[in-house]
Parts: C-alpha cells; sequence; structure tokens
C-alpha cells in the first residue's frame, strides 16, 4: 500500500466520525430543548391518572386536576441532568424514581 492509499483511506475514517459526531450533537440538542420540566411530568401523571380511572366522570377529572396536581407537585423533586431529568415522588414510605426525556416518555427506575 502506497502513502496516497493510506491517506485516503485515513481520510474517510475522519469523514465517519464526523458524521457520528454529527449525530450525536444533533441528539444531545433534542434532548436538552425536550427536557420536561417539573410542570410536564406533574401533568403526565395527572393525565395518565384521569385516563387509566374507570370512571369517565368529568367532576372526577376536574378534581384530580384542582386537587391532585398541587399534592403531587408537592411530593416531587426534580433533579435536572440538562439532557433529562430525574422525578422522585416522595410518599413518606416508598419513593419512586422516574427518568423523563423528549417531553411525554418516562421510565420508572428500581431503587
Amino acid at each position: 500500500m502506497d502513502s496516497t492509499t493510506q491517506i485516503q483511506n485515513h481520510g474517510g475514517k475522519k469523514k465517519g466520525s464526523f458524521g457520528f459526531l454529527a449525530i450525536l450533537i444533533v441528539i444531545a440538542i433534542i434532548l436538552a430543548a425536550t427536557n420536561p420540566s417539573k410542570e410536564d411530568f406533574t401533568e403526565y401523571v395527572v393525565d395518565h391518572i384521569n385516563v387509566s380511572s374507570s370512571s369517565n366522570n368529568a367532576f372526577a377529572a376536574g378534581m384530580t386536576n384542582l386537587i391532585g396536581k398541587p399534592i403531587l407537585s408537592a411530593m416531587t423533586a426534580r433533579d435536572n441532568y440538562t439532557l433529562f431529568s430525574v422525578f422522585t415522588i416522595n410518599d413518606g414510605m416508598h419513593p419512586v424514581k422516574v427518568i423523563g426525556m423528549f417531553n411525554d416518555v418516562y421510565f420508572n427506575i428500581e431503587n
């Protein structure tokens, strides 16, 4: 293999690395832009409770929003890691940790 072939092969590796780095940067920007706030998480949980409850009663849904949101917000702590957040719901007995990203994607973490 002559020196010209080695230079061309080496240049191809840099181009591939740049493409991979560009993709990682785009993903990081999207993650940072869609990192959910504490309000986003609280609304997600309350909406999930309303959808999964067996009654389609508008009064019950309104009460969940009126009473549930402030209580859930008071019990929830957010650790912001810029690309994602970790939410801890502490009811005094069994804290629950959840990772949040992309505004509405949440994963439960086992303690």
